[in-house]
C-alpha cells in the first residue's frame, strides 16, 4: 500500500467522524458524520480518488 503524505491525518479525522457519529442523537447528523468519515477513509487510502471525494463549495 502506498502511503501518502497526509495519510495519519486523514485516517485521525476519519475516527474522529465516527466518534461523532456514535455521540450523534440526529438521525441526519450520524449520516453525515459518517459520510465525512467515508471521504476521509478514501483520501487516506487512495490519493488520486480524493480530489473526486471533497465537495466543491458554490
Amino acid at each position: 500500500m502506498i502511503d501518502f503524505p497526509d495519510r495519519q491525518y486523514w485516517e485521525r479525522r476519519e475516527r474522529q467522524a465516527l466518534k461523532s457519529a456514535e455521540r450523534a442523537q440526529d438521525g441526519q447528523a450520524r449520516r453525515a458524520h459518517r459520510e465525512m468519515a467515508q471521504r476521509y477513509s478514501v483520501m487516506a487510502h487512495d490519493g488520486e480518488l480524493a480530489d473526486s471525494t471533497i465537495p466543491e463549495r458554490g
